[in-house]
Order: structure tokens, then sequence, then C-alpha cells
């Protein structure tokens, strides 16, 4: 489940984590990082050339880490670092990424729709990237609860984090 409803949905964006957690290796901590939490060197694991063009595949498709971005069969690399999440820990941080969100759906697709206008996004379907991987979309805004000031941030990868400066305001982010 990569797509987010038309109709932005909390408990959606829940089930798009806990499936994620469900599929990728617990030491994972981002690409950008260079190393996982087991100290693994990211690029040196996978190895190769950064971009195969007869497959389409690149160097993070060989990476054991994350769930498969493509439905193709390619080659996966195997690290003895890999772990996967526990349920208990999956339920951990379900709790935590509940408790992160204090904001309610029909704002929240408000301050998407804002955000969208601000930055000239004509696609209407969440997630509010139509340039997925092409860079961050980021800045500040007039809160819509509160009228103070609101900073976003939306990664090449789909993750939202909104938070308000006003304390115990709108807050959200995705890990």
């Amino acid at each position: 489940m990569d797509q987010y409803d038309n109709d932005y949905n909390l408990e959606n964006v829940i089930k798009v984590q806990v499936e994620k957690l469900r599929n990728q290796c617990k030491h994972f901590q981002g690409i950008q990082q260079g190393t996982c939490k087991a100290g693994v060197n990211y690029r040196q694991l996978a190895g190769g050339p950064d971009y195969i063009e007869e497959s389409g595949f690149s160097w993070l498709d060989r990476l054991p880490c994350l769930p498969r971005r493509k439905q193709e069969k390619g080659i996966r690399i195997l690290c003895e670092k890999f772990e996967h999440f526990s349920e208990e820990e999956i339920e951990k941080q379900r709790i935590e990424l509940i408790q992160l969100i204090n904001i309610d759906a029909p704002l929240f697709n408000q301050v998407c729709q804002a955000i969208r206008k601000k930055h000239k996004i004509s696609n209407p379907q969440l997630p509010l990237l139509s340039h997925a991987g092409k860079g961050v979309i980021a800045g500040t805004m007039e809160c819509l609860k509160c009228q103070g000031s609101l900073v976003y941030e939306i990664s090449g990868r789909n993750a939202i984090k909104i938070k308000c400066k006003t304390p115990d305001c709108l807050h959200m982010e995705e890990p």
C-alpha cells in the first residue's frame, strides 16, 4: 500500500507505516545516514554499479533493508545483521506514531490543500509529491488552527512533517 486515499485518512497513514515496519530491517535509519544502526554501510553492502539501465534497478533495489520498490525480481544482497521488528516493537512504534499525531484528518486535508496551492501542485491525490524522489518541499505558512507559524516538510519519499510553533497545536510526523 503505497498511495494514500484522496481523502486523507490518518488510520491509513498508520497502516502504511506499520506495513513498512513489517518489511524492513529494524536497524535501517535512512539512506542519508550512510550506515544502519548495526554499523553496516549501505553502499558497500549493495556493491555493484549505481544503476543498471537494462533492468531499471539501482543499488538501493539490492538492499535487503527496505521493502522492494519494484515488483520485478532482481538481485538482493544478504545482510548478516538483517533483523525484522518483533510484533511488540511494531505495536510500540504504532502507539508512538499515534502519539506523534496531534491533528485531525479534515484539518490535515486543509493544510495539504494550502501547501499544494502555495507550491502550485495541481495533482489532487495524496501523497503531496507528484515528483517523488525529486527533492523536498519545505516552508512555513500560517497555521490554520491558531494562526501561528506552521513549519512543514515533505520529503522525496513522501514522509510528511508538520509542526506548529505554538505549543500543543498541530503536529504530525511520519517516521
